[in-house]
């Protein structure tokens, strides 16, 4: 992990609220110079640290951390290319989507099981196959139940595909070569190749296997 560990004339640690926040500033041999609180604006921020400005490094935190500054042990965050962090948010809301409609999908298929209905000759995850669904439910108000989920997959069918055209034209402009390779690779489609590409960006910034795993979330906390 890569953390700050430099010396400074100044540490400021804030305790970042939705109003307010409380400001620290020590010196270098931690003496408090200032602790204060202050309104949680921009404007608020830069005029209770202008005296401090020369050799200022501040940490901001929501959690219980404020003392790695002091400690050296503040883990650095790495920064997004900005260009491509709106792309990334729009790959995230298709999977949003994405999610939304497979809970549809698994409920068709949980009422069908709930009143022990024949199982479904094909996927209903393609449109064509849904065709007769409603069919397949003889109760009048179980078949409303199903003709609202059919209605509402119908309907996201279109912004899914329509974000992934989107994305992937973006995905070409952004780094065409790196989604190519990517695609390249056996077991790799589309939309995996945007999500590596996306989440990922530069695989370089994990120095270790093991925090590659953490980020992923692969890693018990």
């Amino acid at each position: 992990m890569r953390v700050y560990n430099q010396a400074h004339e100044h540490d400021c640690g804030i305790d970042l609220h939705v109003k307010t926040m409380p400001v620290c500033i020590l010196d270098a041999s931690g003496r408090i110079l200032l602790h204060r609180n202050v309104r949680s604006t921009p404007e608020a921020f830069r005029d209770v640290v202008a005296p401090y400005r020369q050799g200022l490094v501040v940490a901001v935190e929501c959690m219980f951390t404020w003392y790695w500054l002091r400690g050296g042990l503040l883990p650095q965050a790495y920064v997004y290319p900005a260009t491509m962090r709106s792309t990334r948010d729009l790959l995230r809301r298709r999977l949003h989507l994405v999610r939304k409609r497979g809970e549809l999908l698994a409920h068709i298929q949980n009422t069908r099981a709930q009143y022990n209905l024949p199982v479904f000759e094909k996927r209903l995850a393609y449109a064509a196959h849904r065709v007769d669904v409603l069919e397949h439910f003889p109760d009048p108000s179980v078949r409303t139940r199903v003709e609202v989920d059919v209605s509402l997959i119908d309907h996201d069918d279109g912004p899914i595909t329509d974000l992934a055209l989107t994305i992937v034209r973006e995905a070409k402009r952004h780094d065409a070569d790196a989604f190519h390779r990517l695609r390249s690779v056996p077991g790799i489609g589309k939309i995996l190749a945007l999500t590596i590409l996306y989440e990922i960006h530069d695989i370089t910034r994990f120095e270790r296997v093991q925090e590659f795993a953490s980020y992923a979330r692969l890693v018990k906390s």
